[in-house]
């Protein structure tokens, strides 16, 4: 025993470096084992000043056939970091909520499809679009001199005095936005969109 003492004590370095790799490991692996793939998420990427997680919730406690959670990555619009932010997590988004400012400098082709105006009304009713080269690719979510938009009992686009209209895009690489997107194998993020929508109102 004495012997095992010494040895930890002389090599105690060797023994912390084992203990943090298999802290590392158990935790990857559990990490990976709740996860859900892409095809069994819905995520929308939400440029607001503020956001209620009351939302998720009632979402998450009523999600379509084959969705095992519903995430919301929230973006501060007064922050200076909205490029990695939106290359990290907004990419890769079923849906995208951007301010008139940042939907400006987005080249919309390159991220988001462009939408069947008919189909988008008969989801939704009567909207708003955003055009980027004369096509729709945006739907007006929050306008700026009504202060009215989507949700707004949870989402709080913007400190007073600082409105701007607010746009939902629909990821190009998304797979749950249903004819939007030949990528698809559901609609379950228009779904989603559809019941925050129609409670919005």
């Amino acid at each position: 025993m004495r012997e095992f003492l010494l040895d930890i004590k002389q090599k105690w370095y060797l023994y912390l470096a084992i203990a943090v790799l298999i802290i590392g490991v158990q935790c990857a692996s559990l990490d990976i084992a709740t996860r859900h793939s892409s095809d069994e998420k819905v995520t929308i990427f939400l440029t607001c000043n503020s956001y209620d997680e009351t939302l998720s919730t009632i979402i998450n406690e009523d999600l379509p056939n084959g969705i095992k959670s519903f995430n919301v990555e929230v973006f501060d619009q007064d922050g200076t970091y909205y490029g990695a932010y939106f290359n990290t997590y907004g990419k890769e988004s079923d849906l995208v909520t951007l301010t008139q400012k940042f939907a400006d400098i987005c080249e919309c082709d390159s991220y988001f499809v462009s939408l069947d105006e008919e189909k988008v009304k008969a989801l939704l009713g009567d909207v708003e679009f955003y055009y980027y080269n004369g096509e729709a690719y945006g739907i007006k979510v929050f306008d700026k001199e009504t202060k009215n938009g989507m949700a707004t009992d949870y989402i709080k686009y913007f400190q007073e005095g600082m409105e701007e209209n607010v746009y939902m895009f629909f990821g190009k690489n998304s797979k749950h936005i249903g004819d939007f997107s030949i990528n698809s194998l559901d609609n379950s993020a228009l779904v989603i969109l559809e019941k925050i929508w129609r409670s919005s109102k």
